[in-house]
């Protein structure tokens, strides 16, 4: 007899191109290769058209939903949109959406009654909450810190989030956010990199241009002027090498503050700002280095995609891009800006070379073997049958 196809929802949310987002389509294609059906919740507003008309024709139901998160409203003495004399209010009406929210989610999943329910981002509790009132299994996919790495506050607490992270299933993409969340000893939860290409794209290019790449999501927690700032401050001691900057703005005022900064400088011309590009891997390739400046990430898709593309990395000596770098050995850390000043001359003179070429090979090939779309499909689909199989017995 033929074995009953897995019918899983995903609580995804907002559908902007971001590495969440990234992660969760290559998890769908291989749930769908594997012959699971599909229902994915999804957020009402600003759709993102392309990736909803790939899903359907890939034969995925869509839900939508209010997607509320739970952390708290910005607040902040000064500034008018997000001042603390207007933090009760908004609070207040977070609070009613977040009951709505629920409730929505609560109906579609009776509506569709999966045998497993996969929330793909931390700050959505819908999903849980929805499980635990219709005894369905629930998978949390930590994939962030909130808190270190975009600033916000976890509703009600961070202390809370932990007590109810230990009722379910998670997912964590690195040791680290499973650390950062108490759940290391704890035996329903673990530690999974994402899948990140498959393992036949990786290439090799043994002849580096000369430009260093970012590449990421145009907002203040990615830190993009200290690149920058670097950049300028080596610049006359490599007159062939360029910046290149690629990633979708989130922040207007931040992206101006780039803007004059770039302005400002004597090499600014030698700076280059793309709009997100999803051949991106493509300038990975021939890079002397991709540059990863944030605060903190919470595993990093450009740090592995740079390895599978036999890029050298340099980041900072921080989260998940301190754990990929020490796992794969495919790049070198910072914690100043006069060590990534440092660096970016290390990698610089030796790119080309055959240290360049044992290094980045040595790294692509750890990629490969840990971060391939096939083996991280397996994974997650073992997962999901080993949760459901506890839960049903």
């Amino acid at each position: 007899m033929r074995e009953k196809n897995i019918k899983i929802v995903y609580i995804l949310g907002p559908t902007s191109m971001d590495g969440s987002l990234i992660s969760l389509q290559i998890i769908l294609d291989g749930m769908i290769d594997l012959g699971c059906d599909i229902v994915i919740l999804i957020s009402n507003l600003n759709c993102n058209y392309d990736f909803i008309d790939y899903i359907k024709a890939r034969g995925c139901v869509l839900e939508s939903f209010e997607d509320e998160t739970s952390v708290y409203p910005d607040c902040q003495l000064f500034g008018w949109q997000n001042n603390f004399v207007k933090f009760p209010w908004r609070l207040m009406r977070k609070l009613y959406r977040l009951s709505r929210s629920n409730q929505q989610v609560l109906t579609l999943i009776q509506k569709h009654n999966p045998d497993i329910v996969h929330t793909n981002v931390g700050v959505f509790q819908q999903g849980l909450r929805a499980c635990n009132k219709l005894g369905i299994p629930h998978l949390w996919h930590l994939r962030e810190y909130q808190t270190k790495d975009f600033g916000w506050t976890i509703m009600p607490s961070k202390s809370s989030f932990k007590r109810l992270l230990r009722t379910t299933n998670v997912v964590a993409i690195t040791n680290d956010i499973l650390e950062y969340f108490d759940l290391k000893s704890i035996k329903t939860a673990k530690a999974m990199w994402n899948g990140i290409l498959p393992a036949a794209s990786a290439v090799y290019v043994h002849e580096k241009k000369p430009y260093f790449l970012s590449a990421n999501r145009i907002s203040p927690e990615k830190r993009v002027e200290v690149a920058i700032k670097a950049f300028a401050s080596i610049a006359d001691k490599l007159p062939e090498h360029r910046l290149i900057i690629v990633g979708k703005s989130q922040n207007k005022s931040y992206s101006e503050k780039l803007a004059e900064l770039v302005s400002s400088l004597s090499v600014g011309d030698r700076i280059e700002f793309h709009d997100f590009r999803p051949d991106v891997v493509n300038l990975m390739k021939d890079a002397t280095a991709l540059v990863v400046a944030s605060n903190f990430e919470g595993l990093g898709r450009m740090t592995v995609e740079a390895s599978f593309m036999g890029c050298l990395v340099l980041g900072r000596n921080t989260g998940g891009t301190k754990e990929i770098l020490n796992a794969t050995g495919g790049g070198y850390l910072f914690n100043s800006s006069e060590e990534l000043k440092e660096q970016m001359m290390r990698v610089a003179n030796i790119a080309g070379t055959e240290a360049y070429r044992k290094k980045a090979l040595a790294a692509q090939r750890i990629a490969i073997d840990n971060f391939s779309n096939e083996q991280y499909c397996l994974g997650i689909f073992d997962m999901y049958k080993h949760i459901i199989s506890i839960q049903t017995n």
